[in-house]
């Protein structure tokens, strides 16, 4: 089974979509006022362009993908159906970011009905870690990578990164591997034969005696 990226990232979002407070007041399982995607670089001139200045925000941004080689550079493997797999790490950054003019402690810490910094990458992180999408590699969850300070505008706001990695195997890949062909397939057929006896008769020499 295997999951295109697209899908990937709208399982993501429609998780982090969970976190948004949606008009009610913000606690630490709802601390968002924003969830939305971004598809550029967050930093301290263009979050406004991000969140559109509603903070606490939480903004999903694809990374990259890596191809997993199964042995040294070999970057597939073939099956016994003759298929070819190619496994993917994608890599995903989520910004969350804090705006709070009441200082370092607030902007850390927050307080009540508004969530520092710290409790909403908590909460990301905790929605995002082993996190299970229907189709990823072998059944496995979503990895969290990582979470650190992206960009800090002190007194006014500060963004932190939350990254994390789902793998997953490339949809409808053909055979196409150079030089691939039917004897790569492995016959497990196991054969039982009788046991190998000798059904002849042996005649012994005949003992002779003197007298």
């Amino acid at each position: 089974m295997s999951l295109s990226l697209d899908a990937i990232e709208a399982a993501l979002l429609a998780r982090l979509q969970t976190l948004a407070a949606n008009g009610a007041a913000l606690s630490a399982s709802t601390p968002f006022r924003t969830v939305a995607r971004w598809s550029g670089e967050v930093t301290a001139d263009e979050t406004d362009a991000g969140h559109l200045g509603v903070c606490p925000s939480a903004l999903l941004a694809y990374e990259g993908s890596q191809v997993v080689t199964s042995s040294g550079d070999r970057q597939y493997v073939e099956t016994l159906g003759h298929d070819v797999d190619v496994v993917e790490r994608h890599l995903f950054r989520v910004y969350v970011t804090v705006s709070d003019t009441r200082g370092d402690a607030a902007t850390l810490k927050g307080g009540t009905g508004t969530p520092g910094i710290y409790a909403c990458t908590q909460a990301v992180a905790q929605a995002l870690a082993g996190y299970r999408i229907a189709g990823l590699r072998a059944g496995s969850g979503v990895a969290l990578l990582e979470r650190r300070p992206w960009a800090i505008d002190r007194g006014a706001s500060r963004t932190d990164l939350v990254r994390v990695a789902a793998t997953s195997s490339l949809p409808d890949v053909a055979d196409t591997v150079a030089g691939a062909h039917p004897l790569s397939r492995v016959d497990t057929t196991v054969q039982h034969h009788a046991a190998d006896v000798d059904t002849r008769s042996i005649t012994l020499a005949t003992e002779r005696s003197t007298t």
